[in-house]
């Protein structure tokens, strides 16, 4: 048999055992479909096993001139080639500047859509500036609807007056689900299985202070280290910096689609969902 069609066979075995999903996983993007900007570190819930860590980070905000030059460098590398943005956090809601964000962003990508992620629980609380903000700049705001008390019409009826969409991250008629961040604490987790089986891979693309990482566990693990002693090793090769002179969009798009050392710590096989529930801020949530 040729070399080749042995290589082939070879090839074709392997891949059988993929998914689409998975397999899509592992294939660079075109171009990126969304990219996400941390605006607040912090939250007002505490959701279990939260993979931001917010439940356990101090306060802190993505600085309004450093987030202006990465979306001006974001755009240089991709020619504006971005189908949407997401402003999350944490709380995004919970950083008052928010107004200043869509205006910046919408100047610099003026054909992108814009999402803010939000609990929604301080949506009605938002001052005049901050809604025509989201209208002049076309945001669209992106609720999450947690199993708490919240008047859901009202909040739909705001952003009708205010000429604001709304729209529901999942599905506002089946209760919200959390999954469990299974974390290995001495990171014997092989990489790339842990890579084609994590929802996250080549779809949670995150960038702070000018770096690009493929999710925000990579992103925010100091935050868990420091809150629980535990020391889960992040390195360069976890991420991507857009400032690095020979950087091209297409090496970007070629890195989000595969492991990074630090998906060694994560168990994405065996991941558990349940019942949304508040945080107990235990190690045990994530091992």
């Amino acid at each position: 048999m040729p070399i080749q069609s042995l290589k082939k066979r070879i090839k074709n075995r392997y891949f059988s055992f993929l998914s689409l999903e998975q397999a899509r996983r592992i294939t660079p993007k075109p171009y990126l479909d969304s990219i996400g900007f941390e605006l607040a570190s912090h939250c007002n819930l505490h959701c279990y096993s939260c993979d931001h860590f917010s439940q356990l980070s101090k306060s802190g905000y993505y600085d309004l001139e450093q987030f202006e030059r990465d979306c001006k460098r974001l755009y240089e590398l991709s020619s504006g080639v971005i189908t949407s943005f997401t402003l999350f956090g944490g709380e995004p809601l919970l950083n008052k500047q928010c107004a200043s964000y869509f205006a910046i962003l919408r100047q610099i990508f003026p054909k992108s859509t814009i999402y803010v992620i939000t609990n929604g629980t301080l949506l009605l609380k938002q001052s005049d500036r901050f809604w025509q903000s989201a209208r002049e700049n076309q945001v669209v705001l992106q609720a999450t609807k947690y199993p708490i008390e919240i008047d859901w019409e009202q909040v739909k009826e705001k952003c009708a007056r205010e000429q604001v969409q709304f729209v529901f991250y999942n599905d506002e008629k089946e209760e919200k689900l959390s999954f469990k961040t299974q974390l290995d604490k001495d990171g014997r987790s092989d990489p790339f299985v842990s890579f084609v089986h994590c929802h996250r891979a080549n779809a949670c693309t995150q960038i702070h202070n000018g770096r690009i990482y493929p999710c925000a566990v990579a992103a925010n693990v100091k935050v868990f280290n420091q809150a629980f002693g535990q020391d889960l090793q992040s390195s360069p090769k976890d991420y991507i910096d857009i400032y690095d002179s020979k950087m091209t969009y297409e090496k970007i798009l070629d890195f989000l689609a595969r492991p990074i050392p630090f998906c060694r710590y994560c168990k994405t096989k065996d991941m558990i969902y349940k019942p949304w529930s508040a945080s107990k801020r235990s190690v045990d949530e994530y091992f």
